[in-house]
């Protein structure tokens, strides 16, 4: 995984600086765990051990759901978010830690 998330870096970087004088703005939002329907998509048991795994290891000891985390894609489509180019965003409350 370690390669993939350097690439990913890498492009954003890569795609900011070219794309900067078309007045295109290029970011990512690297999200930890999220609790969404494809988590519903398991057995009671599979969820249970994951869901218990998962929430044990966050510093938050819950899973954000897609519209707590919704907002934050939203800023970069606002024009608040002007000025930011070429970031990688880490919203996972804290689990990277």
């Amino acid at each position: 995984m370690g390669a993939a998330k350097a690439a990913l870096h890498h492009a954003v970087a890569y795609l900011a600086l070219a794309l900067a004088e078309r007045g295109v703005s290029v970011n990512c939002i690297a999200l930890g765990s999220i609790w969404s329907q494809g988590a519903r998509e398991h057995s009671p048991e599979e969820l249970q051990r994951f869901m218990h795994d998962m929430v044990a290891a966050h510093p938050k000891r819950r899973l954000p759901t897609v519209e707590e985390l919704a907002p934050v894609a939203a800023f970069f489509c606002s024009p608040a978010a002007e000025w930011i180019n070429g970031q990688v965003v880490v919203v996972d409350g804290g689990q990277t830690l």
